[in-house]
């Protein structure tokens, strides 16, 4: 071999040498099943609204929750399965609240202050509390020997302090699983 095709392979091979850098993980999961579940709400679909009583500022408490002022229900119907389990994320990141496990509102200038949003499970009069941003707060509701299972959540008032008068409008997701 010619003393400059050694050259020039040499040369290649200093240019081609690879470069690290940091990186980091990707984890993928996944799951095939052989049926899914209908999953609807009040409004029909999968997606659900939920229009919140009025309030008068008076009738809430500084750091204190109101009553139960609005609900929905999540239907799940043609569903082989023993259970469901319900929880619920920010529909935003910036809207939860991770101390109290609430929904934050979106802040506008006509929003009102230092107010969230609660969101209770109520399941034949045993309430509880959902903590929102938290997915190991779930619950479980048997599904029937119809296939079907209903979920029924209610939202409530909760004041941070000194709270005003404004609008309200924040938003969650729901994931399901099933066993």
């Amino acid at each position: 071999m010619k003393k400059s095709t050694i050259a020039t392979l040499l040369a290649l091979a200093g240019i081609a040498a690879p470069a690290f850098a940091d990186g980091g993980r990707v984890n993928i999961d996944g799951m095939l099943t052989n049926e899914t579940c209908t999953v609807t709400t009040n409004s029909g679909g999968p997606d659900a609204t939920v229009t919140m009583s009025t309030l008068a500022v008076s009738k809430l408490a500084a750091n204190a929750e109101s009553a139960d002022m609005g609900g929905f229900d999540i239907n799940i119907s043609n569903c082989a399965k023993v259970n469901v389990y319900a929880s619920f994320m920010a529909a935003n990141p910036n809207l939860a609240d991770l101390a109290t496990n609430n929904l934050r509102p979106t802040l506008t200038t006509t929003s009102a202050k230092n107010v969230q949003v609660a969101l209770y499970s109520d399941d034949g009069g045993v309430i509880t509390k959902m903590a929102v941003g938290d997915p190991a707060s779930r619950i479980t509701k048997k599904i029937d020997s119809n296939k079907k299972a209903n979920l029924h959540f209610t939202t409530r008032y909760k004041s941070t302090g000194a709270h005003t008068e404004g609008t309200i409008a924040t938003g969650a997701v729901y994931t399901l699983a099933y066993d």
